[in-house]
């Protein structure tokens, strides 16, 4: 005679489906609760756009500048 199998095999279906094991679950519902708050991805993007911002303000006086002395020397 066999004996019983472990009692995990002898939950109900609805116990075992609202628990998956850890090896089934896939890698990016694991480090869904764990997320990145949102404000960090703000600051991020902000600062992005502020160092393009001040990078091509900066370039455009560089060029405005050389344009307007190469007339200035020619006049």
């Amino acid at each position: 005679m066999r004996p019983n199998p472990p009692s995990r095999y002898n939950d109900t279906p609805s116990a075992n489906s609202r628990v998956p094991p850890p090896a089934q679950m896939p890698y990016m519902l694991q480090r869904l609760p764990r997320r990145r708050p949102w404000h960090l991805w703000l600051l991020g993007c902000a600062v992005l756009l502020g160092s393009l911002m001040i990078s091509t303000l900066c370039g455009g006086i560089v060029v405005v500048n050389a344009i307007l002395s190469d007339f200035g020397e020619q006049v």
